[in-house]
């Protein structure tokens, strides 16, 4: 009859633990998670929340009765199986975490790199804008200077404006009597044209008469021609016949001169 409760001592310090105990950090069959990201808690089982921790007790507890070995072992093998999955959860959410948490270093690293980038060209530009401010100050007081002279120029050739503006006046009012001037020339030779005009048609019909009188001279010339050579032949025969007057004269002289001589000889 002792044999049993003799039997159940080195059972009872065999006895693996349950499935609704903790675990000990001592205990071979139960590794300590790792915890995601390092913070080193220790992961918790998500159906299950943690017991509280019991008050040390001095006392030895009472000695509890035989278990049945088959209904242990069973407990034990379903405790390790669901202990196995919680751990396989844990580990699964585990790579999970460090691949989701490699991955945000990675886009953080490379979100990092991009803003430091941005910001180098931002700062390299804003050095390229400090460099163009300080020229654009330099030729803003050269453009202050610059204005400076196109004002006085400006002023200098308003004035000059001013003065050719009254000169304009005074050729303009001079033009006008040009004009004037030019109007009244103009007529002026409207009328010598319209003078002239008439004394060419007179001329060529005097010119025109003048060759009527050119060959009415031609005809007269041609007839005095004639006239003078009648009047030279008439001459002759007048010179030949006042010659046979005379001898006419001289023969009835003689004549009459023998009478008075005693007649004539036979």
């Amino acid at each position: 009859m002792n044999e049993p409760s003799s039997s159940s001592k080195p059972e009872e310090s065999k006895q693996e633990p349950q499935a609704g105990d903790k675990p000990s950090p001592s205990s071979p069959s139960s590794p300590k998670p790792s915890s995601p990201s390092g913070t080193g808690k220790v992961a918790s089982k998500p159906s299950e929340p943690e017991k509280p921790a019991k008050a040390y007790d001095p006392k030895i507890p009472p000695r509890q009765p035989a278990p049945d070995v088959e209904g242990l072992s069973s407990s034990c093998a379903m405790a390790r199986q669901q202990f196995d999955s919680v751990v396989g959860e844990q580990n699964q959410r585990l790579v999970e975490l460090k691949v989701v948490a490699t991955q945000a270093i990675e886009d953080t690293v490379r979100r990092l790199e991009e803003e430091s980038d941005r910001t180098r060209s931002i700062l390299e530009r804003n050095l390229e804008l400090a460099r163009e401010a300080e020229r654009l100050v330099v030729e803003g007081r050269n453009l202050a200077k610059e204005q400076e002279d196109l004002e006085e120029q400006v002023k200098e050739a308003t004035e000059r404006t001013l003065a050719l503006e009254d000169r304009v006046t005074t050729l303009r009012e001079e033009r006008n009597k040009l004009e004037a001037s030019r109007n009244e020339l103009e007529e002026q030779v409207n009328g010598a044209a319209e003078a002239l005009a008439k004394s060419r048609s007179e001329i060529e019909a005097l010119e025109g008469k003048v060759g009527e009188k050119d060959e009415e001279t031609k005809a007269l010339e041609k007839k005095k021609t004639v006239l003078e050579e009648r009047l030279q032949r008439l001459e002759r025969i007048r010179a030949e016949f006042m010659s046979e007057v005379k001898r006419s004269e001289t023969a009835l002289q003689d004549l009459m001169a023998v009478p008075e001589g005693g007649g004539t000889t036979t």
